[in-house]
């Protein structure tokens, strides 16, 4: 069995925004990565009136529905970061 090295890392903050590099990253066995597409911009027309969405109940949304670098390039202009000193 060869042994894997990661020369690099990064974290996409918000889904389709730039990606964010990382100096280092814990990662744990069957978890994602801390903050890795924890948010999104979700177009108005995709809601529905019966939408009640929490961080439970959140469906998976697909790209084709999100605000994105494909159909917005300017949005690579913004490129978020996570403070892991904050608990929210």
């Amino acid at each position: 069995m060869k042994e894997a090295k990661v020369t690099s890392i990064y974290r996409h903050l918000v889904k389709g925004f730039q990606q964010e590099a990382l100096e280092t990253a814990k990662l744990v066995s069957g978890a994602s990565l801390l903050g890795d597409r924890a948010f999104a911009f979700q177009f108005l027309d995709t809601l529905t009136e019966d939408s009640n969405y929490t961080e439970e109940n959140t469906p998976w949304i697909p790209k084709t529905k999100l605000a994105v670098q494909h159909d917005w390039p300017d949005l690579a202009l913004l490129i978020p970061s996570w403070n892991e000193k904050i608990n929210l």
